[in-house]
């Protein structure tokens, strides 16, 4: 999303800064966008959301849900995000998606978020790939067609390594985005 550049009305002196007027905000918003994050850790999708809202506080949003295992991961995301705390999802293979669904109250999902580990397609990796019942945690990407299928979200947002495109990992991503397109998206990536 490229939006221009605004100058906040103060200037800020820290990160926590930022956390500090999350609080401030009413809990309900009825304009707020819905997001859902998945593959979460400390989730820099959401703190992306906060910033934009803060350079543009009509701007709004609110998570209705968001998954993790990592303890630590978890641990962080609650001190960042204390008010999300009680919308952990938890393992992305066994999360039931219509009862997601059922908690959005015929809500839109605005955008879903998936950052799934690139352990296994990173230069630092063992490079052992993302296909389809692999069993590789970066093949835990294909669990989120699931979610994509119950909760057919306006936008998705996938961010990973720059070596998820490279020729070797190509044929699989591939695969994905055809996916996709077969779930009704189109597909735009750099």
């Amino acid at each position: 999303i490229w939006l221009p550049r605004v100058k906040p009305a103060a200037q800020r002196t820290s990160l926590f800064d930022m956390f500090d007027a999350m609080e401030e905000r009413p809990a309900q918003d009825n304009n707020a966008k819905i997001f859902i994050t998945t593959f979460s850790g400390y989730d820099s999708q959401l703190l992306a959301a906060e910033l934009l809202h803060q350079r543009h506080p009509e701007f709004t949003y609110i998570c209705a849900g968001w998954s993790d295992i990592d303890k630590y991961a978890c641990q962080m995301h609650d001190l960042i995000f204390p008010q999300y705390a009680d919308k952990a999802l938890g393992d992305i293979t066994k999360i039931d998606w219509r009862k997601v669904r059922q908690s959005l109250n015929g809500q839109e999902l605005d955008m879903l978020t998936y950052s799934s580990p690139c352990t296994d397609v990173s230069q630092a990796g063992k490079q052992m790939g993302l296909k389809e019942g692999s069993g590789t945690r970066s093949a835990l990407l294909w669990n989120v067609s699931d979610a994509i299928e119950v909760l057919k979200p306006k936008y998705l947002l996938q961010e990973n390594v720059a070596a998820l495109v490279s020729q070797k990992f190509m044929p699989d991503f591939q695969k994905w985005l055809d996916r996709l397109n077969s779930l009704g998206y189109a597909s735009y990536w750099t």
